[in-house]
């Protein structure tokens, strides 16, 4: 069947379903088998063994193994004690292939599943009752209902409408919305975009509701069938991660040629022993390469998507959804915070406190309502086109307390037969109903919209006791009325809402949030300026902005009607001046957005409704607000926040800059210990013509210490401290002077202290002691390195056993080292049993290390601060 050619009973007769019932649960499970979940297949994700295989693939591991395996059949041939050795090394490598591969392998899913969260729901009627389902269990036949705000989630056919416009702009490049009726048929195969009689998936409501029938799910959709062309585009990288490629590239090239170096040098002191010289060469080759492999911080692109992964899963603890990593990153940016006053600032627990009849200001805290009051809440009741309206609410609590009725209740005697839906434009919504047996539109709005067109009243007397409601922090709502002659069939706001009778003035209130005032404060001291955005009249905007601590000495308020008198340009130049906008339209929103934008600031902006989605989609950082929140606000916005509170912004900016505070210090434990391993060697055969450290016992360490520290500090929670700097660049580089200044310094005393530990040895009289004190510095030395790298500041805090995972780390690791170099164990990876005074001398090199970091970091964040 061509649906757009049908008429509805026809397409309901052809998918075997009662517009009044929907689909039978046995039926849904039969459709769900024969057409599948209503997704469009993606991309296949790497599996375990893919990453594992990647792991692999290293030039210098595959390199690696390659000799380890020629080194294994010389070692044969010439009966060599160790010829275990080689195949002992091709061990570790392919176990700390699998441990790189299972993080990688586990952060990829942490990420997959929190987009699984955020697929949006559909209103469907199934079995005669209308249930709100994830929008994947959609199947043709469903009948499903649509508001203002909907993402559209299949093809359908539409069945009833009320001014129902759709944005198609996704399928057809055309901004403006579309109507759409049922009562459109065509006779001929139409063009997609004047099927004015259909709705397609990933498109949304722009305004009214709609019932309609599902047609088409999954890659059967109209953009379904292009989903083959999305597949190529690949998945995006995220900035964090070409940015440690980059680090990763130059790295490689440093430790490759001083590898390259270290074989020659190996090479040239060892060319007149009495080793066979393919042994020799060998036993070079595997020491070079080892090293390599040992030192190149091949995992640095890696450490971005596990951190990102690790700190996205602890934000979501926090009722915070975040649909993008690129937003993970992007928060801790953030240097302007664009969020609107109800729900964020305040509770968005309206009440109604006060009622002006127009004669005298009624205190219903104190007084209650009288007849005439109750009367004015109960036609205010009946004028209400939003759901889940925190002033609707407390209108119809209201209703509730002083006139025991329910919002049903008010709907049955004055029922809706007309209405024309809440504009954020006009600022007003309007409901038509029968009074008396007479028709009379109710307008409800704000009194500036509202009493201009009120006649045979004071206006000057209402305005000025909005003005004082306004100057307390009252939200003030405007009730009027109209006597019609006959109901309108298509009732338009032009032709109503003007020649009105003034009822009365409605004033709410809702207090702030309790915390606001010190998160707004902390936002302060991290270099982020928090505007507000409200539509309420800018006198209650600046009373409340006061309270709260955002409009202070130095800044200012302004009205959407002085922002529309402003130009672009003069905008611009008075952007930051500007702390609370009230009175603001959805075109507002957007231009304040870009105003900061091109100020080169990182805009992060909340919204829940329709009219949200642009500006959302605009910022930087989008952030949905509230588990209400409209379909394309969320789909719009890279980060939904549940729980609607300031706070919770806060504490993911934190959060943000928690994780590229993390993945700095991974790099820099990371690339601290790769060049002290080479520091180590390269000097070793300059100073003592063989390497302190042999090839095994490198790639022994990597596995130990370089994994689990490097993935422990990734797991590091945002400290208080961070949030007292100001916000990153937007290049933000992970390499600055005082990074570089500590890599440097930390490298060398690791490489310092394991040769004074080796020559130590040496003077001894046991080589195989010196290797072993030198392996025993390093690894103690690495261990406590990694507590260092723990804080940006002193790590003599109550914090310092906070990490359940890098206190496991460091015990069980310290724990393998100390059973290596006091066991028989040791042998295998060519260590002997040292003295208990080496092992003093090497545990105070090792331990050392604190007290100097210390030192180095008081006088580099006093010299830099």
């Amino acid at each position: 069947m061509i649906w757009h050619n049908a008429k509805p009973n026809e397409v309901l007769n052809e998918l075997s379903v009662d517009d009044k019932t929907g689909l039978a649960n046995g039926v849904v499970d039969e459709r769900l088998c024969l057409y599948g979940q209503n997704v469009i297949s993606e991309k296949e994700k790497p599996s375990f063994l893919k990453h594992f295989k990647h792991q692999l693939k290293s030039k210098t591991v595959i390199t690696l193994i390659i000799i380890a395996v020629i080194s294994f059949i010389v070692a044969i041939m010439y009966n060599e004690v160790n010829f275990y050795s080689p195949l002992l090394l091709i061990a570790i490598l392919t176990v700390n292939a699998l441990i790189s591969a299972y993080y990688i392998y586990n952060s990829g899913n942490m990420l997959e599943k929190i987009k699984l969260i955020t697929n949006p729901t559909v209103s469907v009627l199934r079995e005669g009752v209308i249930k709100s389902i994830n929008s994947t269990m959609l199947v043709p036949g469903d009948i499903i209902l649509l508001e203002e705000g909907d993402y559209i989630p299949a093809d359908a056919r539409v069945l009833e409408s009320n001014e129902f416009r759709c944005n198609e702009s996704l399928l057809t490049g055309v901004e403006i919305p579309v109507e759409k009726n049922e009562n459109y048929i065509f006779e001929d195969i139409t063009p997609l975009e004047k099927r004015a009689n259909m709705i397609f998936s990933g498109c949304s409501v722009a305004h009214g509701n709609a019932k309609a029938v599902v047609v088409a799910t999954g890659i059967d959709t109209e953009i379904g069938k292009t989903a083959s062309i999305l597949e190529q585009t690949g998945e995006n990288r995220l900035p964090l991660q070409n940015e440690l490629d980059s680090i990763g590239k130059i790295a490689n090239y440093a430790i490759l040629i001083i590898c390259a170096i270290v074989f020659l040098l190996g090479i040239l002191f060892n060319f007149n022993s009495d080793v066979p010289f393919a042994s020799m060469t060998l036993e070079m080759l595997i020491n070079s390469v080892a090293l390599a492999v040992a030192a190149i911080p091949e995992g640095l692109p890696a450490i971005a998507t596990i951190v990102i992964a690790l700190g996205i899963n602890r934000i979501l603890e926090d009722k915070i959804i975040v649909k993008d990593a690129d937003a993970a990153e992007l928060l801790g940016r953030t240097d302007v915070i664009c969020s609107d006053k109800t729900g964020v600032f305040t509770h968005n627990k309206m009440v109604l406190s006060r009622i002006y009849n127009g004669k005298r200001l009624i205190d219903l805290d104190t007084e209650g309502a009288d007849e005439e009051a109750a009367l004015i809440i109960r036609i205010a009741t009946a004028c209400s086109t939003l759901n889940n309206d925190s002033t609707e609410n407390a209108i119809e609590k209201a209703c509730l307390a002083y006139n025991s009725m329910s919002k049903l209740d008010v709907d049955n005697i004055l029922p809706h037969l007309a209405v024309i839906p809440f504009d954020p434009e006009r600022k007003t919504m309007t409901v038509i109903s029968m009074i008396n047996d007479k028709p009379f539109a109710i307008i409800k709005g704000a009194p500036e919209s509202v009493v201009p067109n009120c006649i045979n009243c004071d206006t000057k007397e209402i305005l000025s006791i909005n003005e004082n409601l306004a100057n307390e922090a009252f939200r003030n709502i405007c009730i009027a009325m109209k006597r019609l002659e006959e109901i309108p069939a298509n009732p338009q706001a032009e032709d109503i809402e003007n020649n009105l009778t003034f009822v009365g003035l409605l004033g709410l209130q809702d207090p702030p949030r309790e915390g606001v005032i010190e998160e707004i404060a902390a936002c302060d001291t991290a270099g982020i300026k928090t505007i507000m955005i409200t539509g309420d009249n800018i006198s209650t905007a600046k009373a409340i902005a006061r309270r709260i601590g955002i409009l202070k000495d130095g800044t200012e308020a302004i009205s959407g009607l002085e922002l529309s008198e402003l130009s672009d340009e003069e905008l611009y130049a008075n952007i930051e001046k500007y702390s609370v906008f009230a009175r603001v339209s959805p075109t507002d929103k957007l231009r304040i957005v870009k105003a900061w934008q091109s100020h080169k600031k990182i805009v992060t902006i909340t919204g829940d409704s329709v009219q949200d989605a642009d500006a959302l989609a605009q910022a930087e950082v989008g952030c949905a607000i509230g588990k209400f929140g409209a379909d394309i606000a969320k789909g719009n916005a890279e980060i939904i926040i549940q729980n609607n509170r300031f706070d919770s912004i806060v504490r993911a900016i934190k959060e943000s800059r928690g994780l590229f505070s993390n993945i700095k210090k991974s790099v820099s434990y990371l690339l601290s210990c790769g060049f002290a391993k080479i520091l180590i060697v390269f000097f070793g055969l300059i100073f003592f013509k063989i390497p302190p450290i042999t090839a095994i016992q490198h790639l022994w360490l990597k596995l130990l210490i370089d994994s689990a520290p490097a993935i422990s500090l990734s797991m590091e929670k945002a400290d208080n401290s961070i949030m007292k700097n100001k916000p990153l660049s937007n290049i933000g580089k992970i390499f600055d002077n005082k990074t570089l200044i500590f890599i440097s310094v930390q490298s060398i005393y690791i490489a310092l202290v394991t040769l004074i530990s080796y020559f130590i040895g040496k003077n001894s009289g046991d080589g195989v002691a010196a290797s072993t004190m030198a392996f025993a510095t390093l690894g103690f030395a690495q261990i406590f390195h990694c507590l260092n790298n723990k804080f940006t500041g002193s790590i003599f805090n109550k914090e310092i056993l906070s990490n359940k995972f890098m206190n496991y780390s460091v015990a069980i690791t310290l724990f393998i080292i100390l059973f290596l170099i006091f066991t028989p164990a040791g042998f295998l990876f060519d260590l002997c049993i040292i003295k208990f005074w080496q092992f003093i001398i090497c545990f105070i090199f090792a331990v050392a290390i604190i007290p100097l970091c210390e030192i180095l970091k008081f006088v580099v964040n006093k010299l830099m601060k």
